[in-house]
């Protein structure tokens, strides 16, 4: 029966044991990747599914009754972070392997909520349907788990281990780039090249083929993030990846377009409220974001608030409101 440490072991080999120096990797753990995985580094126990078996031993390994116990797969972080690594195989890295595979699902998955890869995590993890992050994950232990491995990696067989962070107002788990070149935005324009190269989820194309449509309709399109990625070997193949799981799983239609006009941006309000103790006068102030507007609309509220003006303090807004 095989191990979380054989798969732990086995991710390590495939992924940075044979890098020329310098060069630059990713873990990339799709679900094709992780099948290569277990062809080429776990032949000998022939797993039937690798996807089934990586959720089984890092579900076994970390999973105590509801929640999560990082510790067990805690890397050796003897004092400073930064310390000298001894040749100690870190033990984080099958389950951070669940992780970006739940991240590779990203784009596919019904819920299209910023932190949507939580949904087959928790999947993978509990074998439920829940959305949050699941229990027993702090994302400050996430972030330490990618840091040693970077170093690790890099001190170990001198490859560069690429990585790159949410944007801190959505707090993600750091996972890599890889994961996440095609937004939600330019979904709808790879479902385009789709209709206009009439691909469907059961058209017999080859990898090669669609890399050569793929380059072709991207140097006429204005995908420049997308066009820019893919002219690099590095992402090159994640794109490609991406883009055969979004065939697989597209339905033959193309979202419209967002609406033009006036943009509608949601923001957190905080509120301040300020009584005066001699006079009964009651003072409300809220604050947030302008963006550049000099009048805030306002949704329907108890306090019958119409909209928000600034007043002579930056950024402080401070409504007429009916005081009974």
């Amino acid at each position: 029966m095989i191990t979380y440490e054989q798969w732990n072991k086995a991710i390590i080999s495939y992924f940075f044991e044979d890098g020329e120096p310098g060069q630059i990797v990713f873990l990339q753990t799709t679900a094709e990747m992780l099948s290569e995985i277990a062809a080429t580094k776990l032949s000998d126990f022939n797993v039937v599914n690798a996807v089934e078996s990586l959720t089984k031993v890092v579900r076994e390994k970390v999973v105590l009754r509801d929640s999560v116990n990082l510790w067990t797969v805690n890397p050796p972080l003897s004092g400073d972070l930064w310390a000298e690594f001894s040749e100690r195989e870190p033990p984080q890295i099958a389950f951070l392997a669940l992780m970006v595979l739940a991240a590779s699902m990203m784009e596919t998955s019904e819920d299209v909520l910023h932190t949507n890869y939580y949904v087959p995590l928790n999947q993978f993890l509990f074998g439920e349907q829940r959305k949050g992050c699941p229990n027993g994950i702090h994302l400050w232990q996430i972030e330490k788990f990618w840091k040693h491995l970077q170093l690790w990696v890099e001190d170990q067989h001198h490859v560069e281990f690429y990585l790159t962070e949410g944007p801190q107002t959505q707090k993600h788990v750091w996972y890599p780039k890889s994961q996440c070149l095609i937004s939600k935005h330019d979904r709808r324009s790879i479902y385009c090249f789709f209709r206009d190269r009439e691909l469907t989820p059961v058209s017999e194309i080859s990898d090669n083929q669609l890399e050569k449509f793929l380059d072709a309709w991207l140097r006429s399109s204005n995908l420049t993030k997308i066009k820019r990625y893919f002219s690099n070997e590095s992402y090159r193949k994640s794109i490609l990846n991406q883009v055969k799981s979004l065939l697989e799983h597209w339905d033959g239609e193309i979202p419209p377009e967002p609406p033009r006009g006036e943009r509608q941006t949601i923001a957190p309000v905080n509120v301040e409220i300020r009584f005066d103790r001699f006079n009964d006068d009651v003072e409300i102030r809220y604050w947030f974001p302008t963006r550049g507007r000099d009048k805030v609309r306002c949704n329907t509220n108890p306090l019958e608030i119409q909209c928000l003006q600034p007043s002579h303090l930056e950024k402080w807004f401070q409504p007429v409101i009916d005081n009974r």
